[in-house]
């Protein structure tokens, strides 16, 4: 489970969500360890209207967890949430609280449009509580609002291999994730349902997690709603793969 819904946050940016509305989706992730695969975690995402110092947002959640019978070989436990202006979808406040394996990271980013800064406040199992502040040069996301900023490109437009770049904040770093256009597609559903879907892959240079640059791929509905159907990733020791049911 550890990093899976790091993935999933890296590789899609078509949740729907429409404001004023309440939705949640749901995802089986399996794990590839030699010949065998492993159904070893559960990942939700929610969406709902509210209210941050008495202004209209949507909070968005992102909750990735290990199933109870693994946790005893590894137990992950991952909240990721954001609360972000309708329409632009820029991030008020963010945080994330993982725990995997027994480590823990909670960070918190509080965005301020005014003085076009970020404050920053990051804390691990093993290094101490650090504040810092960044200066938003352009719009900033993180990776929960950067997912519903990008349900909204007009997709027909694109051709195979044009490429959308968010900045997105993860960690206390900057990271500019490029997301590669690859065309139609019709997938094959658990249930054996063929449906229409969009193709992506999500460029992932400079990480040791992952086998290749290109190692996150990603389809989503061919509709108005662009849920995510399936993700594949191949990572240094295995795979992941993650369902929408």
């Amino acid at each position: 489970m550890k990093k899976c819904l790091i993935i999933f946050l890296l590789a899609v940016g078509f949740w729907p969500n429409l404001f004023g509305q309440t939705e949640k989706l749901s995802y089986k992730v399996y794990y590839n360890w030699g010949f065998i695969w492993i159904n070893g975690g559960a990942l939700t995402l929610s969406s709902q209207p509210d209210t941050l110092e008495g202004v209209p947002v949507v909070r968005l959640e992102g909750v990735g967890k290990s199933l109870p019978r693994w946790n005893w070989l590894f137990k992950v436990d991952d909240h990721y949430t954001s609360w972000c202006y309708h329409g632009s979808y820029l991030p008020v406040l963010a945080t994330k609280n993982t725990l995997e394996g027994g480590y823990r990271i909670n960070n918190s980013y509080r965005f301020d449009y005014s003085k076009s800064v970020a404050y920053i406040s990051t804390e691990e199992t093993r290094k101490p509580l650090k504040q810092d502040t960044v200066y938003l040069n352009y719009p900033m996301y993180d990776a929960m609002a950067a997912t519903n900023k990008l349900r909204f490109y007009n997709f027909d437009a694109f051709t195979i291999g044009d490429t959308i770049t968010l900045p997105i904040i993860m960690d206390g770093i900057v990271h500019r994730q490029k997301i590669v256009y690859a065309g139609l597609d019709t997938l094959l559903m658990e249930n054996k349902q063929r449906i229409s879907a969009i193709k992506f892959t999500a460029i992932v240079t400079d990480n040791k997690l992952f086998s290749a640059d290109d190692a996150i791929k990603v389809w989503v509905s061919n509709d108005k709603k662009r849920i995510p159907l399936y993700i594949e990733a191949n990572i240094t020791v295995g795979a992941i793969k993650i369902f929408y049911f």
